[in-house]
C-alpha cells in the first residue's frame, strides 16, 4: 500500500541505478491531483572520483570499500537535500558474474545504510533489472541499453527539469530514470484507483 503524507501535492521518488564504481541517480516527482511527472534531478557519481577524498581509507580498506564508502556519504547527502518519500534501486542480477552480483550485494547493502540513517522507517525497495527497462516501453534483450534511453526519450509526459539534455544522460543515470519510472507506474495505478 501506498503511505501518501498528508497536504503534500507531489510524490518524491528517488531511484538508483547501483554500482560499486558508477552509480546513476534521479529524482522524480508525481503530482498527486494530474499524475504529471516531472525528472527534478539526473546524473552518475564516481565511487573512484569521490574516493580520491579520502586517500588513507583507500589505501587502508581497499578500493571498492572506499568506493562504497563514499557513495554510502554521497547518497545520504542526496537524501537529505531531496528528502523522497520514496527510494527505489535495482535489485543485484546474478548473471554469469558471480563477482559483479558479490559487489552489487554490497551495493544494495550501502544504499541501505545510508537510508537507514537518513529514514529508519523508510523501506529500501527494489526492481529486477528486466522490469524496470519494461516500464518504460523498452525491449529488454541483450546488449538492448540504447533501446532504454530511445525509450525514455518518447515518453512525451516526462518532464525534463534537471536542464541538462536526456540525450547526453550515460546508461546508469537512464537506468536510474528506468527505475524511478517503474515507481511510478506504481504510484499512478494507485493514484487511478487500478490497484
Amino acid at each position: 500500500m501506498l503511505t501518501v503524507p498528508q497536504g503534500v501535492g507531489k510524490y518524491r521518488i528517488c531511484a538508483i541505478d547501483p554500482g560499486t564504481d558508477t552509480m546513476g541517480l534521479a529524482v522524480l516527482d508525481v503530482d498527486l491531483r494530474t499524475c504529471g511527472l516531472d525528472l527534478v534531478s539526473a546524473y552518475t557519481s564516481s565511487g573512484l572520483r569521490m574516493s580520491r577524498k579520502a586517500p588513507d581509507s583507500f589505501t587502508i580498506h581497499g578500493d571498492r570499500w572506499a568506493k562504497l564508502f563514499m557513495h554510502e556519504q554521497n547518497i545520504l547527502h542526496w537524501l537529505r537535500t531531496y528528502q523522497p518519500h520514496a527510494l527505489i534501486c535495482e535489485s543485484p542480477f546474478l548473471g554469469r558474474f558471480p563477482q559483479a552480483f558479490e559487489s552489487l550485494v554490497e551495493c544494495k547493502a550501502t544504499i541501505r545504510r545510508a537510508l537507514t540513517q537518513y529514514d529508519a522507517f523508510m523501506p529500501l525497495e527494489t526492481i529486477d533489472p528486466p522490469s524496470a527497462k519494461s516500464a518504460v516501453g523498452a525491449l529488454v534483450k541483450k546488449g538492448s541499453k540504447d533501446n532504454v534511453k530511445e525509450s525514455i526519450l518518447k515518453l512525451t509526459h516526462l518532464n525534463n527539469l534537471t536542464g541538462t539534455p536526456m540525450e547526453s544522460f550515460d546508461e546508469h543515470t537512464i537506468d536510474a530514470i528506468a527505475v524511478g519510472y517503474y515507481k511510478y507506474t506504481l504510484v499512478r495505478k494507485w493514484l487511478l484507483g487500478e490497484v
